[in-house]
């Protein structure tokens, strides 16, 4: 009996690659678009499957071929929908120059947008941030990702000395989309108007004045304030979630 020698890769066929179907990735994207549309206009509690699987034209069992439920179509929307807007900033950011400017741009488009997209504004705001399992989601995931570009200008402008070194940068995910959520939220609702340019420059003047490297010869009274402030964002972050 004559042995045989293993054989190599090139003898063995490679497994064939399963891929998406252009008509799937199409159906996909359909029904994402068309239930961002149904969760704005009705929020997550409102929006049923059976009305995005009618928009659509398709049986309501076909989105569970997608989905695997209305949560997590939710949060696909949500990922699909900050994952366009961090496309456009970091397209917009080159063309800026000066921390100071940078910082502006950022929060005049983050308020902007607040009030053009209103409806899934608010269901992240009010509904899919206080769900229980939040802080495991793939939503927690992408807004740390699209608020991260905030604090990497900050990070940077700190090494270049523009920022006092012992600024928290965590601190300005709760100080700036905090405050812009909060201005933002009557207007979202329909009560009242805001001036988007003067808020954004406010904010900004505010933020680079105290982020701003004290007088080396002056005693600097912040300091306690950040050292308690960092404290309190480490307490917060290190809360386990709620199950």
């Amino acid at each position: 009996m004559t042995e045989t020698s293993p054989e190599t890769s090139a003898d063995v066929p490679e497994p064939r690659k399963r891929s998406v179907r252009p008509k799937t990735l199409a159906r996909t994207r359909t029904i994402l678009e068309t239930a961002h549309d149904v969760f704005a206009e009705r929020g997550y509690e409102g929006a049923s499957i059976s009305e995005i699987a009618r928009r659509v034209g398709i049986a309501e069992g076909t989105i569970y071929k997608h989905f695997d439920s209305k949560k997590d179509l939710l949060g696909q929307v949500l990922v699909r929908y900050y994952d366009g807007l961090i496309v456009e900033i970091e397209a917009n950011l080159p063309h800026i120059t000066g921390f100071h400017e940078k910082l502006r741009y950022i929060f005049g488009f983050h308020l902007q947008n607040l009030l053009t997209n209103a409806g899934i504004s608010k269901v992240f705001l009010r509904e899919a941030r206080s769900h229980d399992d939040y802080f495991e989601s793939i939503i927690l995931d992408v807004n740390r990702r699209y608020t991260g570009i905030t604090q990497a200008i900050v990070q940077d402008a700190i090494t270049r000395g523009e920022v006092r070194a012992d600024f928290p940068v965590r601190l300005v995910r709760y100080l700036v989309f905090g405050t812009l959520e909060h201005v933002a939220w009557r207007a979202m609702s329909g009560r009242g108007r805001i001036d988007v340019p003067a808020i954004a420059d406010a904010l900004t003047d505010a933020l680079v004045r105290g982020m701003a490297p004290p007088a080396a010869a002056e005693p600097d009274p912040a300091c306690g304030l950040l050292d308690r402030l960092e404290a309190a964002i480490a307490r917060i972050e290190a809360q386990p979630a709620h199950k």
